[in-house]
């Protein structure tokens, strides 16, 4: 992935006395913010199957990405205490001030706590802020607490917001290592997903574990990558059989993959299914061989570069 581009040097500079000018005039609340800022540090640790990517928060606790080979990416909140509130915390991704998408603020997702508070946070949505952070962005995570969790809150009872600020600083560098050792574990980029296939045994048109596996890391890749506007999915069978019946076929098989895809969070909107019976096909008919290439649903992503310049 490319580096994010600075803004200018002036314009950083005004951000930050705007930013600190709202900070400095802000009327007392009960709210408390959790923050390193441009003190905070992330470090790796690499074991055996094992990578571990994480950041203390002075006063709160660990943000952690953990990537075991084999297994998704998971994002841990871990706090000495549990100061949030009951029910769902909002995960926003969060521009800072030296970013060229400041002041931009995106609510990515509503994280379930756990029983003691802890925020625990899957694929695909953990990859989503991993790369987030990789392009410069920081993570914000709020949610009112109660009163009785703290001492501060208003006498109404109303409870008080509670800030958890996630900064980016310093993961660049050991980005590359942390991918490289969980690189078993289904972290899969454009390159390798741009085309992918699935292949069939004859008259089949159900997925089978490896086709899931394939069209799962095709899923987190459309989930991390908005430039992504469309996926083609196209049907395909040898030439066993009457025209009419491998177009059915090759329809029902170019179906399935859509439909997984659906219900993997894709909008349909993006999905353009085709079906071509025979008509195309990459082997020959003639040997067993080729029918086998010849049984097959093609994915293709098409992707608009032009969104990334104009993202920057």
């Amino acid at each position: 992935m490319p580096p994010v581009p600075s803004a200018p040097v002036a314009t950083v500079r005004r951000r930050w006395l705007a930013w600190l000018a709202c900070a400095l005039c802000a009327a007392p609340t009960a709210a408390a913010e959790f923050s390193d800022g441009l003190a905070a540090r992330w470090s790796l640790e690499e074991t055996a199957g094992r990578c571990v990517l994480e950041q203390r928060v002075r006063d709160f606790g660990v943000v952690r990405f953990t990537g075991v080979v084999g297994e998704p990416l998971r994002l841990e909140v871990l706090g000495h205490q549990d100061l949030f509130a009951p029910g769902p915390v909002r995960l926003e991704r969060v521009a800072p001030p030296w970013h060229p998408a400041y002041p931009e603020r995106t609510r990515l997702a509503e994280v379930p706590r756990g029983p003691l508070g802890e925020l625990l946070i899957g694929d695909p949505l953990a990859t989503r802020v991993l790369m987030d952070f990789y392009a410069g962005y920081d993570a914000t995570l709020r949610r009112t607490a109660p009163s009785a969790a703290m001492p501060a809150a208003d006498a109404a009872g109303a409870g008080s917001d509670v800030t958890l600020q996630i900064a980016s600083l310093g993961l660049r560098p050991l980005y590359d290592r942390f991918v490289t050792c969980y690189r078993g574990a289904a972290v899969h980029g454009w390159a390798e997903l741009e085309r992918s296939r699935i292949e069939y045994p004859p008259g089949a048109s159900a997925l089978d574990a490896e086709a899931r596996d394939t069209l799962d890391a095709v899923a987190r890749l459309l989930a991390l990558d908005p430039n992504i506007r469309q996926v083609f999915i196209d049907g395909h069978t040898d030439d066993t059989g009457n025209s009419i019946a491998n177009r059915d076929l090759s329809r029902a098989r170019a179906q399935a993959v859509a439909e997984y895809l659906a219900k993997s969070g894709i909008p349909k909107s993006k999905l353009v299914v085709r079906y071509h019976g025979a008509a195309y096909p990459v082997a020959d008919n003639g040997t067993e061989a080729g029918r086998a290439q010849n049984r097959r649903t093609t994915v293709r992503l098409e992707r608009d570069w032009e969104g990334d310049v104009a993202a920057r």
